[in-house]
């Protein structure tokens, strides 16, 4: 048996029931509501973020897993940000770990030098 708390609900009240009630506004709760991490890229940056993306999207084909295992979109746009041309600058970017640069790093420093 299930025991109320000895309040009565109230009925819904709907929006036009309410005259001086304000609509509410909530920011949708989507991926895409998210800003864009590769926004405000120079165009050189941006050109090394298109090859990137292209590259782990094979990549992430070829070897039948999801690309964002990979490296997530922030990940890359930071990596075409600071170009990095040694390890040591690639692994100074967040979410490149010690896994992801034994298994990628070497490819990622290929890509970005073009």
């Amino acid at each position: 048996m299930r025991r109320g708390n000895g309040r009565q609900r109230q009925p819904r009240q709907e929006p036009q029931d309410m005259p001086d009630a304000a609509p509410v506004i909530l920011a949708p709760d989507l991926p895409a509501a998210k800003e864009d991490p590769a926004a405000n890229l120079s165009d050189e940056q941006a050109a090394v973020y298109a090859r990137l993306r292209e590259w782990r999207n094979a990549e992430a084909k070829r070897q039948e897993i999801s690309r964002f295992i990979i490296a997530s979109n922030a990940t890359l746009a930071e990596i075409a940000r600071r170009v990095p041309y040694t390890d040591a600058d690639l692994q100074a970017v967040k979410g490149m770990g010690p896994e992801r640069m034994k298994k990628y790093g070497d490819k990622i420093l290929e890509v970005v030098r073009g």
